[in-house]
């Protein structure tokens, strides 16, 4: 019984002796070095979804002293963005445009004046905007992820 312990622990402390053996020509592990972050760049073009609500006031008059007095108006809107930039260094130029259809509207009643702004036999005036756009440029100095810039347009 000894001698099987025996070779059962040579044999044993063989494996854990030929595990931690190594040749003289295989070389070692290589470490690298970590890759180098890339700087943020703002070049592209994107695309995005826009949504929101607007309020205002409205009147309506003519040539006669008729005046409907101020009313509100408001709704919503829905529509879409899209645009381009264009980065050299950390400055960085671009283009931008939307579209939104819009649902802001609003409504007064004209107080019986038939022939005034808002004529008829049920006279009441209103306003709508039903949709619109915008276009402008950019410009801008990039700091890492953060872009503060100037933009302008109509």
């Amino acid at each position: 019984m000894k001698k099987r312990v025996t070779f059962f622990a040579l044999g044993l402390a063989a494996l854990i002796a030929a595990g931690a053996a190594r040749a003289a020509d295989i070389p070692g592990p290589i470490v690298k070095a970590a890759p180098v972050a890339l700087p943020w760049n703002w070049t592209g073009s994107y695309v995005g979804i826009q949504g929101g609500g607007g309020w205002g006031r409205a009147s309506q008059t003519d040539a006669t002293p008729f005046d409907t007095g101020w009313y509100k108006l408001s709704g919503g809107l829905v529509g879409v963005t899209w645009g381009y930039n264009w980065q050299v260094s950390n400055a960085v130029i671009g283009f931008e445009s939307d579209a939104a259809w819009s649902n802001i509207r609003g409504s007064t009643a004209a107080l019986g004046v038939f022939n005034g702004p808002c004529g008829g036999a049920t006279p009441r005036c209103e306003a709508e905007l039903q949709y619109f756009g915008t276009a402008r440029l950019r410009l801008g100095y990039a700091m890492g992820r953060w872009l503060p810039f100037v933009t302008g347009g109509m």
